[in-house]
């Protein structure tokens, strides 16, 4: 007997996932910049946080699933443009001109050429393959560029996707992260070394590979047709995927490292709110999926 497929809800836990990935990236840099003078710190700091820039991964397939299972009847492409855009220029307009001012105050502004200030006010930069141009005034953006590519590419991947069959999308679900875990290789063949990081880490055609793959796993989810693991052993999976990206190959570090692992966490945490199983739930205890709880429909966090 086939599974029922969910009903499209509010998924606190993927707002708990969301918040510690952004742990993860702002450790990375925190890790990055504040020297630690002991030891013992500096190996708690490494094990912790020397991979947090994989936390990007998690938001790029966050982003896929959560604007997937936001999608109501009535959609329109406008209204869900006009909604990105408003919901992400204002704040990246007020960065942009704190950096800038920032820039300023270091004596920095002759450094910025005119082409890196449009290209991260357009949030374009992510496009260029010289880390001058796409770490260019605010380097933090460059993820935000390639969200922007993913939010105008959208409507014409789900309008796509969601006429795929289940034997389709599963077979995709297994074919993304191969691609994923590919792209180190093909940078190795075709393009130049000194763009390699460009392209694997950077480039929106491939970071769009995991924006797919949250796509998919969300239909796949709103089908009744996912399997996997549930929620306890998914995150005992990828925390231990985390702690062991330092013994994977350097080439595959970048992105491919925790991807497979982030695939079976994202639908195990929907599943979890959606079948009232999020461990702490209903306890004197709130688990940090609970706790991390928004007011917010899902259709309005990204």
């Amino acid at each position: 007997m086939p599974a029922t497929p969910p009903a499209p809800g509010r998924l606190p836990s993927l707002t708990g996932l969301r918040f510690a990935a952004a742990l993860l990236v702002f450790g990375v840099h925190a890790y990055s910049f504040i020297p630690l003078a002991d030891p013992q710190d500096q190996r708690i700091g490494g094990i912790l946080f020397n991979a947090g820039d994989l936390g990007v991964s998690v938001f790029f397939v966050l982003s896929g699933f959560v604007l997937t299972w936001s999608v109501r009847p009535g959609y329109r492409k406008g209204r869900f443009w006009l909604g990105r855009i408003v919901r992400v220029y204002p704040a990246h307009l007020a960065a942009l001109i704190l950096a800038m001012a920032g820039l300023a105050v270091s004596a920095r502004i002759p450094d910025i050429w005119p082409q890196q200030l449009v290209g991260s006010a357009l949030l374009v930069q992510a496009w260029h393959p010289s880390d001058v141009h796409y770490l260019g005034v605010n380097p933090v953006t460059w993820s935000l560029s390639c969200e922007i590519a993913f939010y105008l590419a959208f409507p014409l991947l789900y309008a796509g996707l969601r006429r795929l069959g289940t034997v389709a999308l599963r077979v995709a679900v297994v074919a993304l992260p191969a691609a994923v875990w590919l792209m180190p290789l093909v940078a190795e063949v075709f393009v130049a070394a000194e763009h390699r990081r460009w392209f694997v880490y950077v480039f929106p055609p491939v970071r769009g590979l995991e924006f797919l793959l949250g796509i998919v796993l969300a239909l796949l989810v709103l089908r009744g047709a996912w399997r996997g693991p549930g929620l306890p052993l998914a995150t005992v999976l990828w925390v231990a995927n985390y702690l062991a990206v330092d013994w994977l190959p350097a080439s595959a570090r970048d992105t491919a490292a925790t991807v497979v692992t982030i695939a079976l966490l994202i639908p195990a945490a929907a599943l979890a709110d959606i079948r009232g199983n999020v461990p702490g739930a209903g306890t004197g205890s709130p688990s940090i999926w609970v706790r991390c709880r928004t007011r917010s429909s899902s259709s309005t966090w990204w």
